[in-house]
């Protein structure tokens, strides 16, 4: 490197970035691992699992809760975050699925595959504006709802046809470049998950939107991760999913205020619905897939980036979003999946 800025652009728990530049001019971006992120990580988690598993031998019935799987599942996806060449490959198959489907209005960081490591990712240096500041991407774009619009089609489409869907879209990982493409930045969090899985989800999702609590439960059965489907009461479920929701709904007035997402109490929030849902579920038998967590909490992430920027845009019906992930620009077709 010919010079990096001791200065981070960004800074979280596990690493921090700072801007660089290579002796070829190239302006780049160093992520770099905090010292020993991943040994803490293991050590403080590890015991974690490991008390868990002691309190479930001690009160059998704390076993329903499946606390030290979550506390296990937890413990392997932190550990994938502190694993940077992971994280380049996950790049590279977003960008390989940009390139088969055709998609240029979508750009993620070029990797230096030569200057990376398992705790350090260099990466190309994009410039351009939040997308929570509507003023400052009309700089760059006519219409920022429908910039809202390729960032949902894009996404969608990733969830049939790349290898993994970005998990963590919040206002510090889209940007709208400053030659009007949009950025998908920080790759360290991503999910999977089947067709099926997310046919329902959307389903729940819009049964959320709508306030049908016994659609919502229904969605939540179909998830096709019940145990003994036959026996959870559909209707006990969407009453105590209606209680759960009005209770949220009561106690956080900026859930349904407009404001827009930026905020870590806003996300605290979504996080803390997401949480409830899945407990819900499971009092009434109901295990989720794994990575259903992950995709609900980005689609949360959406609905509040679409109250800035298309606050009239409904993302299950309007045209210009295709929830089956065929984009304008694709060259494939979506599964023909039945979404009612």
């Amino acid at each position: 490197f010919a010079f990096i800025n001791e200065k981070p652009l960004a800074s979280a728990s596990i690493a921090q970035v700072h801007a660089a530049r290579l002796h070829n001019g190239d302006e780049v971006v160093l992520k770099v691992q905090k010292p020993e992120v991943e040994t803490i990580m293991q050590t403080d988690l590890g015991v974690l699992h490991g008390v868990t598993k002691i309190v479930e031998l001690l009160m059998p019935s704390m076993r329903f809760a499946s606390i030290a799987p979550i506390i296990d599942e937890i413990r392997l996806r932190m550990l994938a975050e502190t694993d940077f060449i992971s994280e380049a490959q996950n790049i590279r198959d977003f960008q390989q699925f940009l390139s088969v489907s055709g998609n240029t209005k979508v750009v993620a960081p070029e990797v230096y595959d030569d200057l990376t490591t398992k705790r350090v990712l260099t990466m190309s240096q994009l410039h351009g504006v939040s997308m929570i500041d509507e003023t400052a991407m009309r700089q760059y774009c006519d219409d920022p709802a429908q910039v809202m619009a390729d960032t949902l089609n894009t996404w969608f489409a990733s969830l049939m046809f790349c290898n993994s869907f970005h998990a963590d879209l919040h206002a510090g990982n889209l940007m709208l470049l400053t030659d009007g493409r949009i950025g998908f930045l920080d790759f360290g969090i991503v999910g999977k998950l089947k067709a099926e899985s997310w046919r329902a989800c959307m389903g729940m999702m819009q049964a959320l939107q709508d306030n049908n609590y016994q659609a919502m439960a229904q969605h939540m059965i179909d998830m096709e991760m019940t145990h003994g489907r036959s026996n959870v009461d559909a209707q006990s479920l969407a009453n105590d999913l209606e209680r759960m929701m009005k209770t949220i709904m009561a106690e956080d007035i900026t859930f349904t205020s407009g404001v827009p997402f930026n905020s870590k109490e806003q996300a605290d929030e979504l996080n803390q619905m997401m949480l409830e849902i899945v407990e819900v579920g499971k009092r009434h038998g109901i295990h989720f897939p794994r990575d259903f967590a992950l995709l609900t909490k980005q689609l949360l992430y959406f609905d509040r980036f679409m109250r800035t920027l298309a606050p009239d845009m409904d993302m299950f019906s309007d045209q210009r979003v295709q929830i089956l992930g065929q984009t304008d620009t694709s060259q494939h077709s979506a599964p023909a999946l039945n979404m009612s």
